[in-house]
Formats: structure tokens, C-alpha cells, sequence
């Protein structure tokens, strides 16, 4: 039997599944964070796990039978913690193999480049929340997800993680930049085993990126999207013909030569640290891409960065003023100005109080 807390966020995301129409987004992590003991270059990666609204008992089940048990974690069952390895890692590849045949499509989202003063990996997880929330619920589809379910945040080590990402959804749905009835919600896998498959996933993900193992992942590619949450753009190689949000609002009012304020950008401080082929070939790529000014925009306000939003603004209007290219194209000039008015009215409401310094414990080592 489940605890009383169990059972009441059970109940309450049942109500959700009732509510909502199409499929549902399921939502884990990978992290490798600054500072381990290794000395590797730290990432955030976030995959999304979409199932079908008539598949959810099924998949549930299937899942649960495979496993054979009431709990799995990719991690522990990979080193050996919940059984003997010759049994378990084997599982991981079955559940994978059978995931790519009954999800409806995967997003992952990965960000590459972790600032030195991110070091609880806040700002890189919003990232990720962004750009994983805008394309897989975004996509091209009669019925696109409107409920997204991630796994809960430990209050003690985390505290006011989830709220955080909740706070994520509401700015970007009051900047226009989610549809408004998306609806997010945690909940513990234990409560929901559906969240497996976001774990497999995102450690499957994982180990293609820092150890340059595509083994695990293999099973998953052709139903999955990769994403840099830098750029929105996808990592090349990765699934192209998945349903996911197009290229946006090109990025007209970059830095240039010949002038003008430059909009702000990410710092140039970044961790450093060894990696792999397959990590190094994904930075590389983001690094020379050039974000959709939506994109831009849409990080700005997933990571309550008003000032961002004010470059931006600034460069396009500064643009608009060299260019006249309000004159050639002004449906694109209005809804760019729309997009930036909409977006700085968001991060003008009040948010929640912040927190005390050291309220949320800085993350040191591994992840997965």
C-alpha cells in the first residue's frame, strides 16, 4: 500500500489524464555536475518521453512486467544494486527496445555549456525545461501534449525545486510562449512508473554523451529529437522527420558587423573539464549556431532574465532603425515586438520570494 501522499498525488494525476487530450510528456534528468572527481566537462540533459493518452495503462504494465519488481532505477539496475548485472543490464536494453515501439516520440534537450556561477545547475535545468516544454508540446500534431509530469525534486535536497520549474511554466505561459493550457506536474516515481521511461531515456542519453556508449541509446535514437537547449535546433544526426516546433523567428538582430549593441549573451566562463567524442562533437555544434531570436527570448524568460530580454529589445530596435526592415517586412517587425512586449510584461509580475543564500546545497559530484 501506498502512503496517504502517495495516493492523494495519484488521485489528483489521474483527475489530469482524464482532463487532458492527447498524449503526456514524461520527464527525467541526467546531470554531470561541476566539480566531480573526475575532472569532466559538466552537462544538463532532459528527456521528455511522450506516450499516448489509450496507452498509459498499458505501457505501465508492460513496463512493470519487465522489470519484474515495484521500483527500478536505470543507475542502480546498470551498477548492479538491483540485482545481478548480467540480468539487469540486459533488462535496460529490452525496455528501450520496447519503448521505440509504443512511445509516440522523445525530445531530449541538452545543454552543453554550464556557466561557472550555475553551481547548483539551476539556470541549465530552466534551459532545458524551456526548450524541452516549447518543442514536444509544440509539435505538429491534432492533438499536441498539454500535460507534461516530472519526476519530483527531493524538498531536502532540492528546496523549492519544484515550485521553481513551476515557475518556469507560468512565465513562459504568461509570455505567450506556451500554449496556455499546458499543465505541469511531480510526482515520485514510485507513484507513477511511467516515469521509467523518462529515466531510461535520459540515462540512456547520458552515457551516448559522456562515455560516447551508444549501445543503451541506440533502441531510442530513431524515435528521438535531440535538442540543444542553447539554440533550439536540433543535434545534427539526430531524428529529423519527429513531430517538434519549427525554426522560429530567424535571428535577423544578432551581433553583426557594421555596428550596434550587441544582445546580451551567455558568459563566456564556462566549466571546463574532459570529454568525450560525442560530447565534444554536440558543444562544438551549439557553438556555431545561431538561436532563433524566439529561442532567445523564450530562455530569457524561462530564466527570469529580464535584462536579456532588454538586449534584445535594444538590438531590434536598433536594427529596425539601420535596416527600415519594418518597411519590407512588417508582419515579422509587429510580431517580433509583440514577442518582446509579451515577454518583459511576464517577468514584470511578481515572482515568489527568492531564497535565502544557501537555502538550495550546491550539487558536487555525478549524477548518473
Amino acid at each position: 500500500m501506498g502512503s496517504p501522499r502517495g495516493r492523494a498525488a495519484q488521485e489528483r494525476l489521474q483527475t489530469l489524464y482524464a482532463r487532458t487530450p492527447g498524449p503526456v510528456v514524461f520527464v527525467d534528468e541526467s546531470v554531470r555536475a561541476p566539480g566531480n572527481s573526475f575532472g569532466e566537462r559538466p552537462f544538463y540533459t532532459m528527456s521528455g518521453v511522450t506516450v499516448p493518452k489509450d496507452s498509459l495503462d498499458i505501457v505501465r504494465k508492460e513496463l512493470k512486467r519487465i522489470v519484474g519488481a515495484n521500483y527500478w532505477h536505470t543507475t542502480e539496475a546498470y551498477n548492479g544494486k538491483l540485482g545481478p548485472v548480467e540480468e539487469l543490464r540486459p533488462r535496460i536494453l529490452e525496455l528501450n527496445e520496447y519503448l521505440a515501439r509504443v512511445v509516440d516520440f522523445t525530445v531530449v534537450t541538452v545543454q552543453t555549456e554550464i556557466s561557472t556561477g550555475d553551481h547548483a545547475l539551476q539556470k541549465a535545468r530552466e534551459e532545458c525545461i524551456t526548450t524541452l516544454a516549447r518543442a514536444a508540446t509544440s509539435s505538429g500534431r491534432e492533438d499536441p501534449p498539454r500535460l507534461m509530469v516530472f519526476e519530483q525534486l527531493k524538498e531536502d535536497a532540492y528546496p523549492g525545486g519544484n515550485a521553481r520549474d513551476h515557475d518556469v511554466f507560468a512565465r513562459l505561459r504568461n509570455a505567450g510562449l506556451l500554449h496556455r493550457s499546458v499543465v505541469i506536474e511531480s510526482i515520485s516515481p514510485w507513484d507513477e512508473k511511467l516515469l521509467w521511461a523518462a529515466d531510461l531515456s535520459s540515462w540512456s542519453f547520458y552515457h551516448q554523451l559522456a562515455r560516447s556508449e551508444g549501445t543503451w541509446f541506440k533502441p531510442l535514437a530513431p524515435v528521438t529529437t535531440v535538442l540543444h537547449a542553447r539554440t533550439g535546433l536540433a543535434v545534427k544526426g539526430s531524428n529529423p522527420h519527429l513531430p517538434q516546433q519549427g525554426p522560429g523567428v530567424q535571428p535577423t538582430v544578432g551581433a553583426q558587423r557594421g555596428g550596434g549593441p550587441a544582445v546580451a549573451s551567455e558568459s563566456r566562463l564556462v566549466h571546463q573539464g574532459k570529454e568525450s567524442q560525442v560530447l565534444h562533437a554536440v558543444r562544438t555544434e551549439a557553438d556555431s549556431q545561431r538561436p532563433p531570436l524566439d529561442h532567445s527570448v523564450s530562455l530569457g524568460v524561462g530564466t527570469n532574465a529580464p535584462k536579456t530580454i532588454e538586449a534584445i529589445k535594444e538590438r531590434f530596435d536598433w536594427y529596425l532603425n539601420a535596416q527600415r526592415s519594418q518597411r519590407s517586412n512588417p508582419e515579422a517587425s509587429e510580431h517580433i515586438k509583440q514577442l518582446l512586449e509579451q515577454a518583459q510584461q511576464a517577468l514584470r509580475k511578481p515572482q515568489r520570494p527568492p531564497e535565502p543564500p544557501g537555502a538550495r546545497p550546491e550539487i558536487t559530484g555525478p549524477q548518473r
